[in-house]
Formats: structure tokens, sequence, C-alpha cells
């Protein structure tokens, strides 16, 4: 999950952009558009910071690190259990 959101993030905020008008993906700048997104993930952390969402990408990337971490250590004691 962690993977596609720093994939998928620059889509994500250039289509949440298009009812404000951002500017960040149009008809005349589509192709710089996916050249840039060819270059990830730099583009989902400067493209978050433009649109003010840093915060929500910072969080949603340290809880699923913190999930994945929990996820890890359950399956650690539950084979140590069943040893």
């Amino acid at each position: 999950m962690l993977f596609g959101v720093w994939l998928f993030g620059p889509l994500g905020i250039a289509l949440g952009a298009l009812p404000s008008s951002e500017g960040f993906i149009d008809a005349n700048n589509i192709w710089e558009f996916f050249q840039l997104w060819a270059k990830f993930p730099l583009p989902t952390f400067v493209m978050s910071m433009y649109s003010g969402s840093l915060g929500g990408l910072g969080i949603t990337t340290l809880m699923l690190l913190i999930g994945a971490a929990v996820a890890v250590i359950k399956r650690i004691a539950s084979v140590e259990r069943t040893d």
C-alpha cells in the first residue's frame, strides 16, 4: 500500500487539483506531467508540498510503516509461540 501511495501520488494530487484549476495537469502539459511522474518518488513529495497535502502524505506513510512493523512483530511472536 505504501508503494502505491508513493507511486500513484502524483496522479491523485493532479486529479484532485483539477476542480480548483491549480494547473498540475491539462491538455497542454500532459506529456510533461507523465515525464515528471516517471521520476518517482520525488514528484509525490514536491507535488504534495505544492498542493498543501504534505502532512497527509507524511501521516499516511508513518501509519503504514507502523502498521507493517506491528504486523511483523505479531508474526514473529506467533512463530515463537508455536516452536
